[in-house]
């Protein structure tokens, strides 16, 4: 759990964050629609988050790590969206191609991939504060842990879907970058469960000595 001036000072750094990358999208786009929806899309999303979690933060059992990771995709959602590269923004830049038919391996996916491992963390931590959880979890759970937090990238996609609906931020992909969101995010996921159990085996091995 947070103290209030972890909190404050936090959420300071987060303000100024957000102001950056909203006044970097406001100067990079034209299009007035488009520039209204990737400001909903990229620092509102993250705010609302954020909001969320620091409303129901006292509540749960986390290390303070996982802040880290909180506060990391919060960053990477933003400058995502911001940042230009090549006359597009960095969510559509291909880092290494490892395909010749399928736009593989963008900033996109290796974002969905730190997301929805930070996300599958969450989940993780919001059922062991409630109980749900023995202290060990076995493969079994694991894996509905994995369903849960990979089922997180469904309320993405909505996300994406309204902003584009409504403002026309036409530049979050179709059925393909919507297919390979969803492989990458279960990816994540996995490799959330196998930092929890990493985690697990240390723990274990600390109290033995």
């Amino acid at each position: 759990m947070l103290g209030k001036k972890q909190i404050v000072l936090l959420s300071f750094l987060y303000v100024l964050c957000v102001l950056f990358f909203s006044i970097l999208i406001i100067q990079q786009q034209n299009d007035s629609a488009y520039t209204t929806g990737a400001l909903v899309l990229f620092p509102g999303l993250v705010t609302i988050f954020m909001l969320i979690f620091l409303a129901f933060q006292g509540k749960l059992q986390y290390p303070k790590s996982f802040l880290v990771f909180l506060m990391l995709w919060g960053l990477i959602h933003m400058a995502g969206g911001a940042i230009i590269i090549d006359g597009s923004i960095l969510y559509n830049y291909v880092i290494l191609p490892l395909s010749n038919t399928l736009p593989v391996l963008k900033y996109d996916q290796l974002a969905h991939v730190f997301g929805f491992f930070t996300g599958t963390l969450l989940m993780f931590y919001i059922l062991k504060s409630n109980n749900s959880l023995p202290p060990n979890i076995n493969w079994s759970l694991g894996l509905i842990i994995v369903a849960a937090g990979s089922g997180l990238g469904s309320w993405n996609e909505v996300a994406e879907f309204i902003a584009q609906a409504t403002f026309e931020a036409a530049d979050v992909g179709g059925y393909v970058n919507s297919s390979l969101d969803m492989v990458f995010n279960i990816f994540g996921a996995l490799l959330a469960i196998l930092f929890i159990k990493w985690n697990e085996a240390i723990s274990e091995e600390k109290q033995e000595a």
